[in-house]
């Protein structure tokens, strides 16, 4: 089981830019967007390097806003997932079948709560949850 605490992403609006070069508009991540993902990939350095994750994934969030403004509650996630991919946590963020999302407490600065585990078939079905025994993504793969 893979187990992090996440700093909170930036909204998407402010993680992508707009700019046209030689005639041609293009989408680029922006400077808050590429500081995001560095804070990101440094937490996952922290815990210690490892494989990307292989396979079909669990993955399970809790997410602790920064203050008590309305938000949608899958405005994180892109900004999130495509930070984790950058930090090669897994090969890709398509990887994830099983997604649960939650709000916690607001917290100052905002931060995710993570716990992912890896499917035990292709098809998703019969897959083992965070918190059950017989095996996911443990000490073994260099997380835990």
């Amino acid at each position: 089981m893979v187990h992090l605490d996440l700093p909170w992403p930036p909204a998407l609006n402010h993680y992508y830019r707009s700019v046209t070069i030689k005639g041609q508009a293009r989408v680029l991540i922006s400077r808050e967007g590429r500081e995001y993902r560095h804070r990101l990939a440094m937490v996952v350095v922290l815990r210690g390097k490892a494989k990307p994750l292989a396979g079909a994934l669990y993955l399970n969030l809790t997410l602790h806003p920064p203050d008590k403004r309305r938000r949608d509650i899958d405005g994180p996630l892109k900004a999130l997932l495509d930070a984790l991919t950058h930090a090669h946590v897994w090969e890709d963020d398509s990887q994830v079948r099983d997604l649960h999302i939650r709000f916690g407490n607001v917290v100052k600065g905002g931060r995710v709560v993570s716990a992912g585990e890896g499917r035990h078939d292709t098809e998703g079905e019969g897959a083992k949850k965070p918190g059950s025994d017989g095996g996911g993504l443990g000490a073994a793969e260099g997380y835990g």
